[in-house]
């Protein structure tokens, strides 16, 4: 049976699209052939105003526990199918901004205190178990993407905020069957994810945790073969920038992590042959925006275990399998610098642990198989060309504490082709 869905808005706009999205396809394609699904999902989508979304939360004297949160999607598409084949097609062009922006202030929160932020430009997610799947998804972001989480107590037992920022989100799934994928994202305006805390006091667990990036694309299969490759591409003199600054005046434990990317790509499988891009259809990421990771943390009192980090990487390809043979073919593109800065500074740790990591990457690019019995291969080529500045800065200074360690690490290229198991 034949299950066909469609979504359509501006017709001539689309066909321009489509005849985009063909060029690119036909560079790097490895989706070609394969039997007629059961199930094909065309989804066609513009949107071409700004878009926004806003949630404070005020708490005047006390609350048990306080959240916020925030969303805010130009284009979101999805095609799950519980059983049966899947072809799947989607064309997402967003030509507004978007902003989401989560607040939550006050006096007193007993428990968990929480804000959630998330701006996507587009978003597509497809699926479908106990069949074989075909995922095509085109996506084009040109206006700005900014996530904001900000929070001011005196105090909360827990605290914890998500903020995250992406121009173009793709995902792709599979069990018990084929599942094939090539996507094309485009990148064309800044992105920022923005996290700012200031909390007087706080005896549990304080986490923070912001994403910023241009274009990502997860993919995860179980008992599958998965063949899939991508264009991803970001737009000269835009900025993709992680940024948090937290302030608190104690904490039980406190990790603070703020992470940036061009463009980035991750297939994990699970016993089945994994191929990210082909010999001669190579997955290609290039990046022409700065980014930036910053994480500056400032604490009183830590009892237990403090860790902050930034990592900033222009482009990012990996894949993972267990159990059988992995390739990776990729081509990777980095002109705009990269900058992580990470600062802690912090009073007593009672003989806690304190630890701060900086990460800069132009291009990087894994393969991983971890063979559980038999035998199982590796195989793959890569092409990596960074041209610009890459930078990685660390500080900290501790008062007293048990342990302190820092680290700094900047690399313009890195490929690493490994296997593990017995």
């Amino acid at each position: 049976m034949s299950i066909t869905m469609k979504i359509l808005a501006g017709t001539g706009a689309a066909a321009l699209l489509f005849s985009g999205a063909a060029e690119a396809q036909d560079a790097c394609d490895p989706c070609a052939g394969g039997q007629a699904p059961q199930s094909r999902i065309v989804i066609d989508q513009i949107q071409t105003g700004d878009l926004w979304s806003s949630m404070d939360v005020k708490i005047d004297h006390s609350a048990t526990d306080a959240a916020a949160s925030a969303t805010t999607v130009g284009n979101t598409a999805a095609g799950l199918i519980k059983s049966g084949d899947l072809d799947y097609d989607a064309v997402q062009a967003m030509h507004g901004s978007v902003e989401a922006a989560a607040r939550l202030d006050g006096e007193t929160v007993q428990g968990t205190a929480l804000t959630a932020a998330t701006a996507y430009g587009n978003a597509s997610t497809a699926g479908t178990w106990m069949g074989n799947s075909l995922a095509q998804s085109h996506q084009t972001m040109t206006g700005d993407v900014t996530a904001k989480s900000l929070i001011d107590l005196e105090s909360a037992t827990n605290v914890s905020a998500s903020t995250t920022g992406i121009a173009n989100v793709a995902t792709t799934s599979g069990e018990f069957g084929d599942n094939k994928a090539f996507q094309t994202q485009a990148s064309e305006g800044s992105v920022k994810a923005k996290t700012l805390a200031d909390v007087a006091d706080s005896t549990g667990v304080a986490a923070f945790a912001t994403t910023a990036g241009g274009n990502t694309i997860n993919s995860a299969g179980y008992t599958t073969t998965a063949i899939q490759g991508a264009v991803q591409t970001t737009a000269a003199g835009e900025k993709i920038e992680g940024y948090a600054d937290i302030d608190m005046g104690s904490a039980g434990t406190a990790i603070v992590a703020t992470t940036a990317a061009g463009n980035s790509y991750l297939l994990n499988n699970e016993f089945g042959y994994a191929s990210l891009g082909r010999d001669g259809s190579e997955l290609y990421q290039g990046n022409e925006s700065e980014v930036l990771a910053r994480s500056f943390v400032e604490l009183g009192d830590v009892t237990e275990h403090a860790a902050v980090s930034a990592y900033g990487v222009g482009n990012s390809a990996a894949v993972t399998n267990l159990g059988s043979d992995t390739a990776l073919y990729g081509i990777q593109s980095n002109f705009a610098d990269v900058t992580s800065q990470a600062r802690f500074t912090g009073n007593s740790m009672n003989g806690g642990v304190a630890q701060l990591s900086s990460v800069a990457i132009g291009n990087t690019a894994t393969a991983s198989l971890c063979i559980t019995c038999g035998q199982a291969s590796l195989s793959g080529a890569t092409r990596q060309f960074n041209a610009a500045n890459i930078t990685a800065t660390g500080s900290m200074q501790v008062g007293q504490a048990g342990s302190v360690i820092g680290s700094a690490t900047a690399i313009g290229n890195a490929a690493t082709y490994q296997s593990s198991g017995h």
